[in-house]
């Protein structure tokens, strides 16, 4: 016989990114025990700068235990979270609250559709102007930010080549360098240096968020 819980504790005093993706999971256990008490345990300062990612009813507890050395603010680094695919929540939100805990880099899917013709002379995409992928909808909406970085589809040079149209300033190249080894990388990168010669362009900077749409 199951037994409905009447209250969980949930100890999270880790990072930003780990609990930016335990918030679904957190969604999904609230619906299944409505009648719960959830209450999630953060390091101090989260609670409020996590609060709009989280439902209204979640009660919150913080701790001054910090299982990292040093506290977000006192790391000298960019900060990066990935962004899951189903987060549940407008790009333009999240990207508030990346910005108000002063992440860098969002780390988004490259989920173009399949059916998708950019004209890379030009850099235009056929179709109504609309957000083509996660990375495009963050780099539209981060208003420069944020840097975007794609992740997934990245197979040669003229995958690069749109995911920086889009609005991507690095790829994550994974299943090709599984399939080819590190010799991935240079045939990539030699890809993409010949698209970006062909048509005209010095370096990668002149094409990051540059596409545009017919109509």
């Amino acid at each position: 016989m199951s037994v409905a819980a009447k209250s969980v504790l949930y100890i999270r005093p880790d990072s930003i990114g780990d609990l930016v993706v335990f918030s679904s999971a957190l969604a999904e256990l609230q619906a299944a025990w409505p009648e719960a008490r959830h209450t999630l345990l953060v390091r101090s300062g989260y609670e409020v700068d996590l609060a709009p990612l989280f439902s209204q009813t979640l009660h919150w507890l913080v701790t001054p235990v910090n299982p990292f050395s040093q506290r977000p603010g006192e790391v000298q680094a960019a900060l990066a979270v990935k962004v899951p695919p189903n987060l549940g929540m407008e790009p333009r939100a999240i990207a508030e609250v990346f910005e108000s805990l002063r992440v860098a880099i969002a780390v988004c899917a490259n989920d173009l559709p399949k059916d998708l013709e950019v004209d890379l002379a030009t850099g235009v995409a056929k179709g109504p102007r609309r957000a083509l992928s996660q990375v495009h909808a963050f780099y539209q909406v981060s208003e420069g930010l944020l840097d975007v970085v794609a992740v997934g589809g990245i197979n040669g040079g003229r995958n690069v080549y749109i995911a920086h149209l889009t609005g991507a300033k690095a790829v994550q190249v994974g299943s090709a360098l599984i399939k080819e080894g590190a010799g991935a990388l240079g045939r990539i990168d030699r890809e993409l240096d010949a698209l970006l010669s062909e048509h005209g362009k010095g370096a990668v900077a002149e094409i990051v968020g540059q596409l545009r749409f017919a109509d």
